[in-house]
């Protein structure tokens, strides 16, 4: 498990060029021709079957589940790669689901894109849960003992 690491926030977000926090990756999913926003430690890989059982996509039609395409991400996110993050998606229809993980780290934040291209901000996991109304779950592949 991740340490925290000095600086982080404890209230509300704040440019993450004055803070170091524990990075996350965004990853874009589609499902059902809905977007889906996952978020989840940079250091841990997706678990599609595990994201397909939290939003309720039954193993038969896994086969609506899949990435984003790069050339998708505007036209469905709003955003860019490397810009994109939990809010202010292009569609009120789109998901945040966050690992639970996130919400289990020694009280640090997390650094979320800010809508535009290598522009982060940290911010509290629960503030992500919060305004986003993410659904929380392990959505990481276990990779055995840490």
């Amino acid at each position: 498990m991740p340490t925290r690491q000095p600086g982080c926030p404890t209230r509300g977000a704040t440019p993450a060029a004055t803070s170091t926090c524990f990075p996350t990756y965004v990853w874009w999913v589609v499902v059902r021709q809905t977007p889906l926003v996952c978020v989840l430690h940079v250091d841990r890989m997706l678990d599609l079957s595990a994201v397909a059982a939290l939003v309720g996509v039954t193993r038969k039609s896994h086969q609506s589940l899949r990435l984003a395409h790069r050339s998708e991400l505007v036209p469905l996110f709003g955003f860019p790669a490397g810009g994109l993050g939990p809010w202010g998606l292009r569609s009120h229809e789109t998901r945040v689901v966050m690992d639970e993980e996130l919400l289990q780290l020694d009280g640090g934040g997390v650094l979320v894109g800010a809508g535009v291209v290598d522009v982060h901000l940290a911010v509290p996991p629960q503030c992500i849960v919060d305004a986003c109304g993410a659904t929380v779950g392990y959505i990481h592949e276990s990779l055995g003992p840490e």
